[in-house]
């Protein structure tokens, strides 16, 4: 055996050599370019998986896009793909070697009704929802004309829900593709199991599952979490199946403390749920509760929440604590929005003083325009204070004019040249230097002589944007109106309805809805109609739905199908996305004299406004005819 002899010399260039290797810097250097090269290979293997991804969710072949996966995690083997990869290529292959089912192959016409839903179920995976925000969550619920099989699912309704239990389990991919962001290299092609937990939630109106982040679904979440959501959801079936909504929700409230991935406004939804269903009532209670506890401030899910069930809860806090001078934050968008003179005189006269109008630090260009809108000359104080906010803090474009920077004072200054008549010369297109002169130039003027110049006209007193109606009564005024309402005698009943203003409190909307089923004159349930017209809200459709589909006089059935209508296409609420056994009975009730021939020509009309109003593709045939 040959043998090697080493030198001091080279002792020493060994020894420094190995030095080297432990040293900091060299393992720096060394991870560095590991890490460039980890990045290549993520880079790399971005530009193929992501308009692959994208070819998918536009229609592309399943069988290629197993392939691309496989070639992937083949070619790029250590990218940060390679789990993701995997756990499509598995579901893929089992889809691609299976038989198709064989209520597949007959026609629609003869499927039952259990194969019609398990048909919608392996429908899923066809389902290419887009996701349009950043973040947000894609619309798995059709937008066209043509509704999908989510939307299938959700008009079958509870019979649905035994088959949509199953698939949580389902990993197969479906067509839809979701995402943190758009811009980050991290997409994420949704399974059946997420699509049919969003439409089991969308079926019972209630959270069964809540994610935690934009980069977390069932399907790729930890095992303990995804586990304890799916054995809530058997759970709570075994105590619900054959009931109510109303008690399928109440179910889900007494076990969601059993489940992992529930917390916070899950439970604020579920109760603004049941209160829709079957009103305040049950839930104003808690949801007091709920209000008294509140820390969110301005973007208070149960603020907004109480101003749906009982708005005459949360405005009466928000003055209590501005008498008090205890406002919180969020507090000025009631405050501003129901204030009266008074109110305003007292908010500029704090705004002078501190400078600061919200304590939420809302913006303040925000504020003053809200101001402006609900206050009209009593806010002219406040924005005359907000031209001192000239500090620049964000940028805005006109037109073809590029985006240049602009402060709170900006907004105040527009306002502030409305409401007093006055050209100060400002322009939102001029240059900063200009503008600022012209806010300059204003408040200058307000405080050398505009102030009581217009003394007068701030303090004169002018109707409200936004009537306060009843909101402002004490609980003894409004127990008295609900009495009468409520009375034996019919032409006390009349007497107190004719009597009312803008409506509001949910426990007089429940008193002439009463009135409502007692009163004989068609005249007079005419009159309790237009009342409710004000302020209509969920729970009032069973009885609406009643008399319109029943009632004896025409006059009647056709407003309560205006209110009707006008309940159904709000959308400005999440419970719009949420089923409600309420609103379909309502619906039901209009799709049934839609095709009543005998039906008044009127009641069909309005049957099918309130149709077309919800908008559902469901309807589109019967609407086509």
């Amino acid at each position: 055996m040959k043998r090697y002899t080493v030198s001091k010399h080279g002792l020493a260039t060994l020894a420094c050599y190995v030095w080297l290797l432990g040293a900091p810097g060299f393992l720096t250097m060394s991870n560095q370019a590991t890490a460039q090269t980890e990045s290549k290979i993520n880079d790399a293997a971005w530009l193929i998986l992501r308009p692959a991804m994208l070819k998918l969710q536009a229609g592309g072949s399943r069988a290629e896009f197993q392939a691309t996966c496989k070639k992937l995690l083949a070619d790029y083997r250590g990218s940060r793909y390679d789990r993701q990869l995997q756990s499509l290529i598995v579901p893929l292959e089992r889809e691609a070697t299976a038989a198709l089912p064989s209520f597949l192959q007959k026609a629609a016409s003869e499927r039952t009704p259990e194969e019609v839903i398990r048909t919608w179920i392996f429908q899923l995976r066809e389902v290419g929802g887009r996701q349009f925000s950043d973040p947000g969550y894609p619309e798995i619920f059709s937008l066209a004309d043509t509704p999908m099989a989510t939307d299938q699912l959700v008009a079958i309704g509870p019979p649905a829900i035994p088959d949509l239990i199953e698939a949580l389990d389902d990993d197969t991919p479906t067509r839809t593709i979701a995402w943190q962001r758009s811009f980050y290299p991290i997409y994420f092609v949704l399974r059946r199991q997420d699509l049919a937990m969003k439409c089991l939630e969308r079926i019972v109106g209630c959270e069964f599952y809540h994610d935690g982040s934009t980069s977390t679904h069932l399907h790729n979440d930890t095992p303990a979490r995804r586990e304890s959501a799916v054995a809530n959801v058997r759970a709570w079936w075994k105590l619900s199946e054959g009931k109510t909504q109303a008690q399928m929700i109440r179910n889900q409230l007494g076990l969601r403390e059993q489940n992992l991935t529930l917390r916070g406004y899950d439970k604020i939804h579920a109760l603004q749920m049941l209160a829709m269903l079957e009103g305040p009532e049950d839930v104003i209670a808690e949801m007091r509760s709920l209000l008294a506890a509140d820390r969110y401030g301005l973007n208070s899910p149960i603020v907004e929440a109480m101003q749906k069930i009982d708005p005459q809860e949360p405005i009466r806090a928000a003055f209590t604590r501005f008498r008090q001078q205890q406002s919180r934050e969020g507090d000025y968008t009631i405050l501003l929005r129901y204030g009266d003179r008074a109110l305003y005189q007292e908010m500029a006269r704090q705004f002078e003083a501190t400078g600061q109008l919200d304590r939420s630090g809302w913006n303040l260009g925000d504020e003053v325009r809200y101001a402006a809108r609900y206050g009209k000359n009593w806010a002219i104080p406040l924005l005359a204070k907000a031209l001192e906010s000239t500090k620049m803090t964000g940028s805005r474009g006109f037109g073809r004019v590029e985006s240049q920077p602009f402060s709170d004072a900006d907004v105040a200054i527009e306002e502030f040249q409305k409401l007093t008549g006055r050209d100060f010369g400002y322009r939102p297109e001029n240059s900063v230097a200009q503008r600022l002169a012209a806010i300059d130039a204003a408040r200058g003027w307000w405080l050398s002589k505009g102030r009581a110049a217009l003394r007068e006209k701030i303090n004169a007193d002018h109707a409200p944007a936004e009537a306060a109606g009843d909101l402002f009564l004490t609980d003894e005024e409004i127990s008295r109106r609900v009495a009468a309402l409520q009375s034996a005698d019919a032409s006390t009943r009349r007497q107190a309805t004719g009597a009312l203003g803008e409506v509001h409190s949910y426990r007089i909307q429940r008193a002439l809805l009463t009135a409502l089923v007692k009163e004989s004159q068609a005249a007079s349930r005419i009159q309790i109609l237009r009342v409710l017209q004000q302020h209509p809200t969920l729970w009032h459709l069973p009885q609406l739905a009643d008399v319109l589909e029943k009632d004896a006089d025409t006059s009647c059935r056709v407003l309560a199908g205006q209110i009707i209508k006008k309940v159904v296409a709000d959308k400005s609420s999440m419970l719009w996305w949420s089923r409600l056994e309420s609103r379909d009975a309502a619906l039901d009730a209009a799709r049934r004299l839609a095709r009543d021939e005998k039906a008044a020509s009127q009641v069909r009309e309005v049957a099918m406004e309130i149709l077309r109003a919800w908008g559902s593709s469901v309807d589109k045939p019967l609407l086509g005819k």
